[in-house]
């Protein structure tokens, strides 16, 4: 049962359009942070630190193939950030 889920939740990932190309609407860079969480480990419950490293985020809107439009959270290099401004278009080659 639990394979058939697994299953299914590939095959509905696999099937979501992604966007090959698109005009950049929003820019903005997140600083990394550490969060906690809790884990069972053994029969005791725990925090346990999760490290989230620095992004450099584009929001790009494009139109998928069956010509719906769809807006993506691309993480870019710093590099790339630096140089996109809103309102360029770009390729799938920048995302990370």
């Amino acid at each position: 049962m639990i394979a058939l889920i697994v299953l299914l939740m590939a095959a509905a990932i696999s099937a979501m359009p992604v966007l090959d190309e698109g005009v950049v609407v929003e820019k903005y860079h997140e600083e990394a942070r550490t969060t906690y969480m809790y884990r069972k480990i053994g029969t005791v419950h725990q925090m346990v630190p999760v490290k989230d490293d620095e992004d450099w985020v584009l929001e790009v809107t494009g139109a998928t193939e069956d010509g719906k439009e769809r807006t993506e959270r691309w993480e870019v290099s710093e590099e790339t950030w630096n140089h996109v401004e809103i309102g360029d278009t770009v390729y799938e080659e920048v995302r990370r």
